[in-house]
């Protein structure tokens, strides 16, 4: 074989890596007030307040008022751009950037070992990697301030250790795997399941087929073992941390209300109408091109490896379970992926490894190689040219006024001040730059007596701080003369900040 077509693969995936850090370093020095800014905000809140501090498991995001201390994730990703901003002094939101975006590019590492092991040439091996590296919804999401592409990585790897575990029967990848898996599991326990079933079920398919060709008792046994400490472990971790995450929520009136397991139930997994819902699913799926592309050109692609799994056959198994995969997790956590588009993060690798499949079975068929070569090529053309589509508005838009409101806030409150922000729901937007601990209100008029008591509880906590201000993010559903009364009765007379005509996402 020729240099070219040995070399070909690792240096495509180069020019894709090339490719896609400029793509990621556009917008690079805009503020977090772009797509689901209250997410990214919330995650910038938590590694701001780490910065030159010890950890805690019950760590610090003063949003919701006292106790500051409200976890959701076991917070690894806050932590490295916490210490990184320590060492080196750099500005947060471009580390958050730049963390983020170093996770996504490492999943290629783990990806690639999965590739092979589905027995596809070490060459042809890069295209899955390319696709995934030039997706235009990953670049996105992975150059914003969240912890997706950390949770990502840990359960790509994940998957690939366990699969290793399995093909080996190496107790040290069962080791690595077990690890991976516990840590996945702590920092996103929505992303991870789905990763878990994947083990599971490719497992136990092993250990099974395995048992029907030789019987063999003792391998049986192994293969079980080794099956049983890979999911358990990492599972009974997600437990402990989510009854942990909860115990210290409690403490927060606010937090105990909204944002508690037994409270996020519902939210989470949705209703069975969502669930056989056509309009739920059409938004869901009509996301999908996004991941290739964002035009016809996507759609195309994505119509041309079905009906290439349908009609050629070749890889097709390796396609279904892909597609399944990526069903899988819209199918269990219905309403948060029907809600927000991020969470596609969690299974969109499995749709552009289906994608990736139907073309390489084209590509080992000689006598369709140039219609593989013809798609990948369309494939690469649609991912790269749909980035602009997919975020123009948010690249062009820097919203750097939230900047200039932060600053008029800080000038207005001491250094150790609480402030009280309404109209924002709880996201943490404008106490992020304007760098206070707030008791952020997810003020809901018609939330009922519990809400209300909820918010009344919060707000005489605050007794003993120094509550500054009260900032106003109009338009404001909930009556501000109830929170000044509120306020009053704990003691506080403070001055309102109205803020009007801030963009925010």
């Amino acid at each position: 074989m020729s240099w070219a077509p040995r070399r070909s693969g690792p240096c495509l995936f180069a020019l894709a890596i090339v490719s896609t850090l400029w793509m990621a370093s556009i917008g690079w020095d805009n503020t977090l007030n772009e797509a689901h800014s209250f997410r990214q905000s919330q995650t910038a809140t938590t590694a701001f307040y780490m910065v030159g501090k010890p950890f805690a498991l019950a760590y610090e995001t003063p949003v919701l008022g006292k106790p500051w201390s409200i976890p959701m994730e076991f917070p690894l990703y806050q932590l490295i751009v916490a210490r990184i901003v320590g060492l080196v002094d750099s500005p947060l939101d471009q580390t958050g950037r730049f963390v983020a975006l170093m996770f996504f590019l490492l999943t290629n590492i783990p990806l690639y070992r999965l590739v092979r092991a589905a027995g596809v040439s070490a060459n042809r091996a890069w295209l899955p990697l390319i696709l995934f590296t030039l997706s235009p919804y990953y670049i996105f999401w992975s150059r914003s301030f969240m912890i997706e592409s950390t949770a990502l990585f840990l359960s790509v790897a994940y998957l690939a250790a366990a699969v290793e575990a399995s093909r080996n029967g190496s107790w040290w990848w069962v080791v690595v795997a077990t690890v991976l898996g516990a840590i996945a599991a702590a920092v996103k326990v929505t992303t991870f399941l789905i990763y878990l079933a994947a083990v599971a079920v490719l497992l136990a398919g092993r250990v099974y087929g395995r048992w029907t060709c030789d019987h063999d008792r003792s391998a049986l046994g192994a293969g079980l073992s080794r099956l049983t400490l890979m999911t358990s472990i990492p599972f009974l971790t997600a437990v402990a941390w989510v009854r942990f995450a909860d115990a210290v929520k409690s403490e927060n009136p606010l937090a105990a209300s909204h944002l508690s397991s037994q409270a996020a139930h519902s939210w989470n997994y949705g209703t069975l109408v969502q669930k056989t819902s056509g309009s739920v699913w059409y938004a869901i799926l009509g996301r999908a091109p996004q991941l290739v592309g964002d035009s016809w050109l996507a759609v195309a692609v994505l119509g041309a490896a079905l009906a290439v799994t349908l009609l050629h056959r070749r890889r097709w198994r390796e396609t279904l379970a892909c597609l399944s995969a990526y069903l899988l997790a819209p199918f269990v956590f219905t309403n948060v992926h029907f809600i927000h588009n991020y969470y596609a993060n969690a299974n969109g690798i499995f749709l552009i490894l289906a994608v990736a499949f139907a073309i390489i079975g084209l590509l080992e068929d000689v006598r369709w190689r140039g219609v593989g070569a013809l798609l990948m090529g369309l494939a690469a053309v649609s991912a790269g040219s749909g980035y602009r589509d997919f975020v123009g508005k948010d690249l062009e838009d820097h919203n750097a006024e939230i900047r200039d409101v932060g600053a008029f806030i800080r000038s207005e409150t001491p250094d150790d001040s609480v402030i009280v922000c309404l109209g924002s729901d709880w996201s943490p937007l404008v106490s992020y730059y304007a760098q206070r601990r707030a008791l952020n209100l997810p003020m809901d008029p018609e939330g009922g007596e519990s809400h209300d008591a909820a918010v009344a509880a919060a707000i005489r906590l605050l007794e003993g701080e120094n509550v500054a201000a009260i900032v106003v993010l109009e338009p404001v559903l909930y009556p501000l003369e109830v929170v000044q009364q509120r306020l009053r009765v704990a003691g506080f007379e403070v001055p309102v900040l109205i803020l009007q005509g801030l963009q925010r996402y």
